[in-house]
């Protein structure tokens, strides 16, 4: 794999001639491949790889935006007591959360992917792949979050900022035509699946 900003260098023998091409590598990394040779000398010659760090945002939103865009409405849930417990939520909120409905909608707005939550508690975020945005738990803490798309899968990374905070891993993915939100607080993992409205 090729990261953002770093180059890498490969060695090939006998090359005739000079050429310049673009591939797509997993559908959004753009890579240019130079060729040049050495015409006096039959030394091996190196070709470079660029990655070129903006196309992998601008793809990932178009196909975030094919794929995940519309409004979800909840349908199920799995151990979602279980996550809110782990979370600190008392157990009133719980009886009360675990029957609320929740609606989620995903749009592409510019160079960015909104996420706009409502339900039993209410969330509005905007962000772009790939780059960290500070947002907050249900207790206010502060968070790191960096969104990326990977393999056709959203991967969340919430990184707590001070010691009360817990990290979070969510992974977002369409299954069967339903949106699967798939959280994880230590060893504590929560489904929640969406249907499309």
């Amino acid at each position: 794999m090729v990261c953002p900003g770093t180059l890498t260098e490969f060695s090939i023998y006998n090359m005739q001639h000079v050429f310049t091409d673009s591939i797509m590598l997993h559908h959004f990394c753009k890579l240019d491949i130079r060729f040049q040779q050495n015409i006096h000398s039959n030394t091996d010659i190196s070709f470079r790889i660029y990655y070129e760090q903006d196309e992998l945002g601008d793809m990932a939103l178009q196909e975030i935006e094919g794929k995940f865009c519309g409004v979800w409405k909840l349908d199920r849930s799995e151990n979602f007591d279980g996550y809110l417990k782990e979370v600190g939520v008392n157990f009133m909120l719980r009886k009360m959360a675990g029957v609320a409905g929740e609606t989620v909608t995903i749009t592409v707005e510019g160079d960015q992917v909104r996420i706009l939550t409502k339900g039993p508690r209410e969330t509005d975020i905007k962000f772009r792949p790939g780059q960290a945005f500070e947002s907050r738990d249900t207790h206010d803490n502060p968070l790191e979050v960096t969104t990326t798309l990977e393999d056709g899968v959203l991967y969340t990374d919430a990184k707590a900022m001070n010691s009360k905070g817990k990290d979070h891993r969510i992974t977002r993915d369409i299954v069967n035509g339903e949106l699967v939100q798939t959280i994880k607080v230590n060893d504590v993992i929560c489904k929640r699946i969406y249907k499309k409205s």
